[in-house]
């Protein structure tokens, strides 16, 4: 149903699949309908070949048809809708590709402030949370060559590559930081913070022993936490947004469990749609964030052993709700 809506707001999504262990690769442009009730993703386009596609024959035709749709809308029942096209909603690799950036292991990849990282550990860091912030023009422009791999096709319509290309929750939030935090915690790390293998088994068995209280909104129970690296993103954001607490209290180190508490309110106030419209709320989330990211720094804990994906979503999703007043439910690749 459409009810009042005159515009149709739509998110793109772009991501590769790998489609077998040879080369080859399906890469879909899929759409939905942001202010309708039927937010159900439909596939606007698909490639498929050996390798990645060369990003301008790619997008050609996606290019004609959204300047088609921006200039005269679509006519359906008799009614007429104008078109406006939200945001992209892509992974690291996703946005690189299509933005024409560096790839997140790049030491000037960071894709909302110019400072270069420091390549330690086999890791990409970046650990400065007072580096000037890129701008729309100053992407246009190239500002910052080290930053641009190429012009980006979607030049070509009016893109703010910023503002639409969004951080979305489900590859930086839950896959990122959650699992890479819980990596950390059970591989073999020489960290301080690494469990044993009698702690791991302990925070399983009290995974195992939720199993039967989980509601049925829940799609599924995560597995047990040495199978991290199997679990979906469903899990991932289970365990991140209800069960990290209940689950590590009183097996990891104190240091390590007020880190998880940080994580976790932080991660509550950007999920609650009440939150997010007080500025106070959202500025005490990013401190949250930003405490996080500094203290998981510490010797003590990990090391500076972060990559870029965790400073990338921990200093930055509070900044960008700031501005957009949006929960990350209203941003994710979750269908």
């Amino acid at each position: 149903m459409v009810g009042d809506v005159t515009t149709l707001e739509i998110d793109i999504g772009i991501d590769g699949i790998p489609l077998a262990e040879s080369a080859l690769e399906a890469w879909p442009i899929s759409a939905r309908c942001n202010n309708l009730c039927d937010k159900k993703p439909f596939c606007i386009g698909l490639f498929c070949g050996y390798g990645k596609p060369e990003v301008d024959e790619f997008l050609k035709d996606y290019i004609c048809d959204v300047k088609d749709l921006l200039e005269h809308g679509i006519k359906r029942e008799g009614k007429h809708f104008f078109v406006c096209i939200k945001r992209y909603i892509c992974d690291a690799p996703g946005r690189s590709f299509v933005k024409r950036i560096k790839g997140h292991t790049g030491y000037s990849s960071c894709e909302r402030c110019v400072q270069e990282g420091d390549y330690q550990d086999n890791r990409m860091r970046f650990d400065s949370f007072k580096s000037a912030p890129r701008t729309e023009e100053s992407f246009i422009n190239q500002t910052d060559a080290e930053h641009h791999i190429g012009i980006s096709p979607l030049t070509c319509l009016p893109t703010k590559f910023l503002q639409m290309f969004v951080l979305e929750p489900m590859h930086l939030l839950y896959h990122g930081v959650h699992k890479r935090f819980i990596h950390f915690l059970t591989s073999k790390c020489k960290t301080q913070a690494r469990l044993s293998a009698h702690q791991i088994c302990k925070i399983s068995e009290k995974l195992a022993n939720l199993h039967e209280f989980k509601p049925c909104e829940f799609v599924r129970m995560p597995r047990a936490i040495e199978c991290v690296g199997r679990w979906k993103a469903t899990e991932l954001r289970m365990f991140g947004l209800y069960l990290s607490i209940v689950v590590m209290k009183g097996i990891v180190a104190e240091e390590v469990y007020k880190l998880i508490l940080i994580l976790f309110v932080a991660c509550r106030i950007v999920s609650c749609p009440e939150h997010v419209k007080q500025s106070e709320m959202v500025e005490y989330a990013e401190a949250l964030f930003s405490t996080f990211v500094v203290h998981s720094c510490d010797k003590s804990v990990f090391g500076k052993k972060l990559s870029h994906i965790i400073f990338t979503v921990c200093s930055m999703f509070a900044k960008m709700l700031e501005h957009t007043m949006k929960i990350l439910t209203s941003f994710q690749l979750f269908p």
